[in-house]
């Protein structure tokens, strides 16, 4: 293998992780890593296949990903190694919100290569998305706790109190179930147009939840798709006591901008917030109320 090819092809990876999907020129970058792919062709199969894989996950074509993943999956083992092709596809299933496929490929990387901190990382992340909980302790070691920056490390160490805390009794297939009946609505409903993130926040008796937050596209019908979601998982036995642990609120950037005014408007004295006595005792005024 050419010196030449492993250098363009962490030049291209690099530009497709520059990027910012919602810039003007976006489409125009994409398509020239796209051009510039080309040149690996003959060099490295595996890379070009791969570099073409990102590139559609980026441009949102989900059945070319898939594809061009798979080839550099099989031909790997030159510029890629066999758990590379593995992790970068895995990466893309992640951004493209398949994150129980996902997962198990960055599992497949990690049985393939469990040196790698970066794949050990990714993995065990990937495990907590899509709920197997207690599994993602197994990629704990010493050396990953090391390796992480201080919000990755805070949030492995909130992970082991969550899963060790006496409440904590489920069956990780419960949570594995509900996050998949979740994202298989969303990718049905929002394809490619919805973001995961996480959090493990403390509660007043000092245990964790995991708060999961859902931001989709603003062109997203929020309501239609919060219900939707909820009526699917709320035919899931146990659900009433799962969502106490691991609750999932939607927002768009419309709703983030809102609730970010208000809370400056609280805090510039233009609004008093109210107390949650007052809440509550609101809550019981309005109990069986109908508003016109």
């Amino acid at each position: 293998m050419k010196p030449a090819a492993a250098t363009i092809t962490k030049s291209l990876i690099d530009r497709l992780n520059d990027m910012d999907p919602s810039a003007d020129e976006f489409k125009f970058l994409l398509a020239g890593v796209k051009r510039d792919a080309a040149k690996l062709a003959d060099a490295d199969l595996s890379a070009q296949q791969c570099v073409l894989g990102m590139v559609a996950c980026m441009d949102k074509v989900i059945p070319s990903m898939h594809r061009h993943h798979n080839i550099s999956i099989q031909h790997a083992g030159g510029l890629l190694s066999y758990s590379q092709a593995l992790f970068n596809y895995a990466v893309s299933l992640s951004r493209c919100g398949f994150h129980h496929d996902s997962y198990g490929y960055f599992k497949r990387s990690y049985e393939a290569d469990r040196t790698d901190l970066r794949i050990i990382q990714f993995a065990c992340f990937a495990a907590i998305r899509s709920g197997y909980f207690r599994e993602a302790l197994e990629y704990f070691c010493d050396d990953l706790f090391d390796y992480c920056e201080d919000v990755d490390r805070a949030n492995l160490l909130a992970h082991e109190k969550f899963c060790l805390q006496p409440s904590y009794d489920f069956d990780d297939r419960c949570f594995v179930e509900m996050t998949r009946q979740a994202y298989d609505t969303l990718n049905r409903l929002a394809p490619c147009n919805w973001d995961l993130t996480y959090e493990f926040c403390p509660r007043e008796n000092g245990s964790f939840h995991l708060c999961l937050m859902i931001k989709v596209d603003n062109a997203v019908d929020l309501d239609q798709l919060e219900n939707e979601v909820f009526d699917k998982l709320e035919s899931l036995e146990g659900y009433e006591t799962m969502k106490e642990f691991v609750p999932m609120f939607f927002v768009n950037d419309s709703l983030i901008n809102l609730i970010e005014a208000v809370d400056k408007d609280i805090e510039n004295g233009n609004i008093i917030k109210p107390s949650i006595e007052f809440i509550k005792e609101m809550d019981e005024l309005l109990d069986g109320v109908v508003l016109d």
